[in-house]
């Protein structure tokens, strides 16, 4: 998805089916972007990136095993949150582990770009009570990096979660 953002604040939020959820916030001023810690809960890794006048601003989501940046094949370990410098014409890509979290293509000049990697991690079979407890995940192997962030449920997210909640409820909660 590629929007056009006017300055001011903006948010992006990525939901699961299964309350996963990612929330970015940022503020917009002509070219410069700034943005705080994404929000996250449950299973899903991934980045928040800002690529503005020769810097690359970032946090990483769920990077459990630390970040490792790669600019013109030279790789080197990164704090999981940060700013670097690359030249306008190089890319950059991040990875934890052999999980890649977001590959930024090379900057056009006078352009700030938002970038937004969410990867759903692999949930392991006993995860323990409801209310988050269990064992932690471990990524899949290379999981396909999303790069599409939907504003909202869609009608077959919708659909599943009312199926799901009128299982729960059972027939005394349903209208007669």
């Amino acid at each position: 998805m590629t929007i056009k953002w006017q300055s001011g604040a903006h948010s992006i939020r990525w939901e699961g089916l299964e309350g996963d959820f990612v929330e970015a916030k940022f503020e917009v001023d002509n070219d410069i972007v700034k943005f705080e810690k994404p929000a996250s809960r449950g299973f899903v890794q991934g980045m928040v990136a800002a690529r503005s006048k020769g810097k690359v601003n970032y946090w990483a989501v769920q990077a459990y095993k630390g970040v490792q940046k790669t600019v013109d094949g030279q790789s080197e370990k990164v704090d999981n949150n940060g700013s670097i410098v690359v030249e306008d014409g190089k890319p950059v890509s991040f990875k934890t582990g052999s999980t890649t979290l977001g590959d930024l293509p090379a900057a056009q000049p006078d352009r700030s770009v938002v970038y937004v990697y969410l990867a759903p991690l692999a949930r392991t079979s006993g995860r323990g009570s409801q209310s988050g407890g269990g064992s932690q995940a471990e990524p899949d192997p290379q999981p396909p990096p999303l790069q599409t962030v939907p504003a909202g449920p869609t009608e077959e997210e919708l659909r599943e979660k009312r199926r799901i909640r009128e299982e729960l409820d059972g027939p005394s909660s349903q209208k007669q």
